[in-house]
This record gives C-alpha cells, structure tokens and sequence, in this order.
C-alpha cells in the first residue's frame, strides 16, 4: 500500500490525533496517510487530482474551497445551526 487518503469534517487536533493513531495501529506505518476535509477531496476528484479550481458543497452542510496553481487555498464553511444550516433536507 502506497497511500491511505481520508476525506473527513471535524479539524479538531484532539480527534485527528486520535484518528492518525487508530489508522496507524490498522495499516502499515510506511505508507503514506492523507487526512483532510472533504471539500479538499470532492475537489481532487473533480480535477483528477490536480487541486486547481474551486468547488462547493450545498446540501446538508456548506462549504466552499478553492485552491490555486501557485498553492493558495481558500476555505469557508457554514456557520451551522447558529444560522440555519441544521443539514435538513
């Protein structure tokens, strides 16, 4: 195995700690372990890989992400139920 990637939505350090422990106990520790939000790989499959453009999710959460050719990254997310973004459909 070369890579591991996971798309995931909760940036705290106590739980991607947590998760790179469990995950490391799990597969090999020589392979190599992406952790990041799921807009950065909604927009990696959109782009095959490339993590040029700019995409946006909006259904049960929001998130907007963009990431240029020259490496800046943009990222906003909703405010959750403090405004009305309770994920109902």
């Amino acid at each position: 195995m070369c890579a591991v990637c996971l798309a995931q939505i909760n940036p705290a350090p106590a739980f991607m700690s947590s998760l790179t422990k469990l995950i490391r106990e799990i597969l090999p520790s020589q392979g190599k372990l992406f952790i990041e939000n799921d807009a950065v790989a909604a927009l990696a499959s959109g782009t095959m890989g490339k993590l040029h453009g700019c995409m946006l999710i909006a259904r049960t959460g929001t998130i907007a992400y963009g990431f240029t050719s020259d490496g800046r990254e943009a990222l906003v997310a909703g405010a959750g139920p403090v405004l009305d973004d309770w994920g109902r459909q």
